[in-house]
């Protein structure tokens, strides 16, 4: 009986652990030292170029998309960005990206799976073989990406990106996922205050 708990209990933490990581969103950034981000005021919104979706706009969520906006000019007017105003000249822009792609990868490195296993909470024991004759699998890829740039030079300052699939999320629950995410892309922004 007692092996029974330290094996639940084991589970548990390794759940536990498994679902902390992966509210962390895990951000790849880059930007140009040589550049002081600190120069930079005004800014205005450029749309990001996106590939082609297949079936359109039937796969977009636009009010995530606009919840993905708010939560950037948020992080940027925390930094003392502001959006330029009509007819003042903006000194750098931001693009913006978010979407979900279906990807296929191949794998060929051992197209033979052996598992084996015995029970804990009854006596027995199983095995399984898989054979996989093509290597390949399909899964979905979500991203969103956050590029900054120099108006007036037209290059690029800064870029993060996380892959992040928000295609199941609305209201409250995307809002809240967004802003996570984007906090967390935002901590990796050059002369961000809380560095």
């Amino acid at each position: 009986m007692n092996i029974q708990r330290v094996i639940f209990s084991l589970w548990s933490c390794s759940v536990v652990l498994l679902l902390s990581a992966c509210s962390t969103p895990q951000v790849r950034y880059d930007y140009d030292a040589k550049i002081n981000i600190a120069n930079y005021h005004r800014y205005v919104w450029e749309q990001a170029a996106t590939e082609a979706t297949p079936g359109g706009p039937a796969f977009d969520n636009p009010l995530n998309e606009q919840r993905l906006r708010e939560a950037v000019e948020a992080q940027l007017s925390a930094r003392n960005l502001q959006l330029a105003a009509a007819g003042e000249p903006p000194d750098s822009y931001v693009t913006l990206a978010i979407g979900t792609r279906h990807s296929i990868e191949r794998d060929d490195r051992f197209p033979v799976r052996v598992g084996f296993g015995f029970g804990t909470w009854s006596p027995g024991f199983g095995s399984s073989v898989f054979f996989s004759n093509d290597g390949q699998y399909s899964y979905r890829e979500g991203r969103i990406t956050i590029d900054f740039y120099d108006a007036n030079t037209r290059k690029p300052i800064w870029h993060a990106t996380v892959e992040q699939d928000l295609s199941y999320l609305t209201g409250v629950d995307a809002q809240k996922r967004i802003d996570a995410v984007v906090a967390a892309m935002f901590a990796k922004f050059p002369g961000d205050p809380a560095k």
